[in-house]
């Protein structure tokens, strides 16, 4: 079979200018952060403090944040932005996922880069890390087809088995960083997105499972590389961090819990956050036992936990 490369961007775009882009970065609110949109509809949700970014270009199967990343990344080197620049891009559906405003997520990047920081991640789907040890064990519930790549991953030797806690647990790639963040995740994604192509094109049993349907019913055109790269924030985190990145991330609160899930469902899953926390800390036998045990219900009947973690965009009809 003939498996098509990843799209490789060559946008009709146009992006902030570069005298824009080098006042926001001497301001007293230095960090930089795009909000994408595909139309016009998606547009009226980005939020104020945000620098809107149109993305029609970008609805191939094969590409989402990364690209979009590279595509930036680029840009600011085109323009001379600096190293110490801190910037990120979420999508238009931030506040649609997310537990708190953007402006709590601006003003918590903005904290991070004061103090020094490389990057700020923030992971939106605070019941998906409540149930799962690691995003790839949710991949295997989610995406059953994902599961040849984890396991050739494993056999790699990377550590997608590892209970993942607050600093390596993130779906959605919403993430900013400076110069040292952005170049280091790079090389670490390249390296492993590139054996992952070079399968693609041999047709490997690898290769076809991560160039073919993610079965993504939101989505149906995309395929597994996309699902595949929003899970490689962390594990680069798990092997940078130990290696001096400073990384802050986002903290959930009981208020939190309560204000995405409403009392009944965080009332269950704040309990259980806390487990997991505890379990992804600790590592012992006695942590990760109390913690499976509070999660098996939730684990055998995810869908309303799942939904309610990521619902659809008719909830931002109101």
């Amino acid at each position: 079979m003939t498996i098509a490369p990843p799209l490789k961007i060559t946008p009709p775009v146009t992006l902030p200018d570069a005298a824009f882009l080098k006042e926001k970065a001497a301001s007293d609110h230095p960090v930089i952060i795009y909000q994408s949109y595909l139309d016009q509809g998606q547009k009226a949700h980005v939020c104020p403090g945000a620098v809107p970014l149109d993305i029609a270009f970008n609805k191939g199967g094969t590409s989402r944040e990364y690209e979009l990343f590279q595509l930036l990344h680029a840009h600011h080197k085109t323009i001379g932005l600096g190293d110490d620049a801190f910037w990120g891009s979420v999508s238009w559906k931030f506040e649609l996922k997310a537990p708190t405003p953007f402006s709590d997520f601006l003003a918590e990047a903005e904290a991070a880069h004061r103090f020094g920081f490389d990057c700020y991640a923030y992971n939106p789907l605070i019941g998906n890390f409540s149930i799962y040890a690691n995003v790839w064990e949710q991949g295997r519930v989610g995406h059953g087809n994902m599961r040849p790549i984890i396991d050739y991953m494993l056999q790699r030797g990377l550590p997608l088995g590892q209970p993942q806690g607050l600093s390596s647990f993130f779906f959605c790639n919403y993430v900013c960083g400076n110069e040292r963040f952005w170049s280091s995740y790079f090389s670490f994604c390249e390296n492993i997105l590139g054996d992952l192509e070079e399968h693609a094109r041999r047709g490997t049993p690898v290769g076809i499972a991560y160039a073919g349907s993610a079965n993504y019913g939101r989505s149906p055109e995309l395929t597994m590389r996309p699902f595949v790269i929003e899970r490689l924030l962390g594990l680069f985190l798990q092997s940078a961090v130990p290696q001096g990145l400073k990384l802050a991330v986002y903290t959930p609160t009981k208020e939190h819990f309560d204000d995405k899930f409403g009392s009944r469902l965080a009332n269950s899953f704040y309990p259980l956050y806390l487990k997991k926390i505890a379990m992804a800390e600790t590592r012992t036998k006695e942590a990760f036992d109390d913690w499976n045990k509070a999660r098996l219900s939730v684990f055998e009947s995810p869908m309303l936990a799942c939904h309610a973690d990521d619902p659809p965009p008719w909830v931002l009809n109101r």
